[in-house]
């Protein structure tokens, strides 16, 4: 593995956990900033984002380190659900965050494994030709 490679999966990382805290309400603030919160349902709407937010985050730790995207995503899910769990157990979190944070940490893992998927299929179809 290159040094290079070892810098883009620590970023990577960083960005997965990171971006699964914080995107999720700055994306919440600026919907209620530009009026979107008016036409959603403040509930439905939190967790549209969290999803939007997800995907996002998902989409960029698969795509930013060339190899062992896979294992970086894993990290990511896995460091999410300790914490998460951590949190909730430990009493610090409402149910109603505690979902919020669920929704946002298996909206990374389903985009981040389809974005996989999907360049593993590209690039083993590059290969055949």
């Amino acid at each position: 593995m290159e040094k290079n490679d070892n810098s883009n999966i620590g970023i990577s990382f960083i960005i997965g956990i990171i971006g699964a805290f914080f995107l999720p309400k700055s994306l919440s603030n600026v919907s209620f900033f530009f009026g979107f919160a008016e036409y959603i349902s403040a509930n439905n709407g939190d967790y549209l984002l969290s999803i939007i937010s997800g995907v996002i985050v998902g989409s960029l730790v698969v795509s930013i380190p060339k190899k062992s995207s896979l294992k970086t995503l894993m990290y990511v899910f896995g460091s999410l659900l300790l914490m998460n769990t951590v949190a909730y157990f430990g009493g610090t979190i409402s149910e109603i965050e505690i979902i919020r944070r669920w929704v946002v940490t298996f909206s990374i893992l389903c985009s981040g494994l389809l974005i996989y998927s999907i360049n593993y299929f590209l690039r083993r179809k590059k290969l055949n030709e």
